[in-house]
C-alpha cells in the first residue's frame, strides 16, 4: 500500500493493484530505522463497510480515493484555486515594486501571510501603462462551508529618481464548501498513543492600482497523493 517518510501535514497516496484487504494497519515511526514506533492502528477497508472522507485513523486521515470502476476519476475534499493579482501602472512615470505581500484567511486555519515580492517577473518593474500579474495558489477545503479572504499589499517607489513613493492594498472575500455537517458511520478516532520521543514538527510556512480576484474557478482537484486512498462501494 505505501512505505515511505511523510512529512507533518503531507500528502501521501496508499495504493493497490486489485483491492486492499479486509483489515489494513498503518504502523507511524519516528525514525527512518523503525526503532520507534509511535501509532499501531488497525482499521477495516473491506467493501462491508464504507470509509468516508475526513475520517481519521490515528494520524492518518482520509482525504481522497478512487474506485476499480473509473481509477481516473478521483474523488477528493479539496479543490485548487489560483488568486490572480495584478499590479497595473496608472501614472506617467516608471516605478519598482518594493515591497509585495498577500493573506489568505480562512475561518478553520487563520491568516497566513506569504512575502510575493520574489514572485514578480521582471524585477518587480512596472512601466507606465502597463501591468504585472501574479498568480497565487489557495486550497480550498470543499467538506466545510467557511468565508475566504485575500488580501494583497504592494509598496512601490518611482523610477529614476525614486522621490516618489506610493501604496495600495485590495482585499476579495467569498464562501465555498458544503454546508452542514458530513455524517459519518465510522468510529470517531481514538486518542494516540503516548510517544516515546519527542516527534519531530512542523511550522507553517504561508499611480498605483492592485486588484485582487480569482482568475481562474475552482476546479475537481486530482492529486497524486493523498493521505489514504480506499475504494468504498458507495460514494461519500
Amino acid at each position: 500500500y505505501f512505505d515511505g517518510e511523510v512529512e507533518t501535514g503531507e500528502f501521501f497516496n496508499a495504493s493497490d493493484s486489485v483491492k486492499f484487504e479486509a483489515d489494513s494497519i498503518l504502523y507511524v515511526y519516528y525514525d527512518e530505522g523503525r526503532n520507534v514506533l509511535m501509532q499501531k492502528v488497525n482499521f477495516h477497508t473491506s467493501c462491508s463497510q464504507n470509509l468516508f472522507l475526513k475520517d481519521r485513523y490515528g494520524s492518518a486521515q482520509v482525504t481522497g480515493f478512487n474506485n476499480a470502476e473509473n481509477e481516473a476519476l478521483w474523488y477528493s475534499c479539496f479543490v485548487d484555486a489560483t488568486l490572480g493579482i495584478t499590479i497595473a501602472n496608472e501614472g506617467l512615470s516608471p516605478y519598482t515594486v518594493t515591497e509585495f505581500t498577500s493573506a489568505f484567511t480562512t475561518q478553520v486555519d487563520g491568516t497566513v501571510t506569504d512575502d510575493c515580492l520574489d514572485d514578480l517577473p521582471g524585477g518587480g518593474v512596472v512601466t507606465s501603462g502597463n501591468e504585472l500579474y501574479v498568480g497565487k495558489p489557495v486550497r480550498l477545503d470543499m467538506t466545510v462551508r467557511q468565508d475566504y479572504e485575500a488580501e494583497a499589499f504592494i509598496r512601490a517607489e518611482s523610477l529614476p529618481d525614486d522621490n516618489r513613493i506610493c501604496e495600495d492594498s485590495d482585499a476579495y472575500t467569498w464562501s465555498a464548501g458544503n454546508p452542514g455537517d458530513i455524517a459519518q458511520s465510522t468510529p470517531p478516532p481514538t486518542v494516540a498513543p503516548g510517544l516515546i520521543t519527542s516527534p519531530p514538527t512542523a511550522t507553517a510556512a504561508g499611480g498605483l492600482n492592485a486588484t485582487f480576484a480569482p482568475t481562474v474557478a475552482p476546479v475537481a482537484f486530482a492529486p497524486t497523493v493523498a493521505p489514504v486512498a480506499f475504494a468504498p462501494t458507495v460514494a461519500p
